[in-house]
């Protein structure tokens, strides 16, 4: 559906190795929120857990996303679908709404991610 509406919002390369890119940072970024520990925990094994998360496959995902951007958006000079999931993931984080997840992972570990947004 996120591909579909870029194709008819035109937020969606035609280039197939800029598409590869662009699915692959909607893909990741999805998959951090998705994987994102949590749910049914007291707020002490959240907190926990989110902490191990960030450490482990957050910044994982994070450190491709941020490798990945090529300009000022992710392919070069267009926006793109995947620039704007990437942008969801980091507000979320930075805006606090990432429960345990500190800011401070996206305005000092990855800059390049947080220029982005």
């Amino acid at each position: 559906l996120t591909r579909w509406a870029g194709k008819k919002g035109g937020l969606y390369p035609n280039d197939a190795t800029d598409a590869l890119v662009v699915d692959e940072a909607t893909s990741t970024s999805f998959e951090a929120l998705n994987k994102t520990p949590g749910h049914g925990l007291s707020v002490e094994e959240k907190k926990a857990a989110r902490a191990e998360y960030a450490k482990g496959f957050l910044s994982t995902a994070l450190t491709l996303l941020e490798k990945r951007i090529k300009g000022p958006f992710l392919i070069g000079d267009e926006l793109t679908i995947g620039d704007l999931s990437i942008v969801m993931l980091t507000d979320m984080i930075c805006e606090e709404d990432f429960d345990y997840v500190d800011p401070s992972l996206i305005t000092d570990r990855f800059v390049g991610l947080a220029k982005h947004r």
